[in-house]
Parts: C-alpha cells; structure tokens; sequence
C-alpha cells in the first residue's frame, strides 16, 4: 500500500501524518504525494503506521515511496 492508502485506511489527513510520524508538515505532504523523501522520514512513517496498525510495517511495505 501507498502512505496515501494507509493514511487513508487510517482516516489520517497529512496533518495527522505529520504529528504520528513526528515530521513536518510539509515533509509528510511530499511522502504523501509520492515526492523525494529522506530514508530517515519513511523510517518514522512506517513506524507511526506500526503504531497505529498494532503490526509491523516495514519500508519496503510502502510502494510508490521515492527516497532521496
């Protein structure tokens, strides 16, 4: 799944992205319109999708993700 989809499945807008993922606003807004991220911000965002999902979200989980 996309970080679109997950934020979507988890009724998360990209503010909320943005507080669970502790990154900023405008850095979730980029990851999630599929825009270059750091490796460190897909990390943090599948961290806060574990979190969230009570299950392990691994990076590699999340398609469409271009890193920098």
């Amino acid at each position: 799944m996309t970080i679109r989809e997950h934020c979507d499945y988890l009724g998360w807008t990209v503010s909320e992205l943005s507080r669970q993922a502790r990154i900023s606003y405008n850095t979730a807004k980029k990851a999630y319109h599929n825009e270059p991220v750091t490796s460190r911000v897909v990390v943090e965002i599948a961290s806060a999708f574990s979190s969230a999902l009570n299950r392990r979200i691994n990076v590699g989980d999340l398609t469409g993700v271009v890193m920098q």
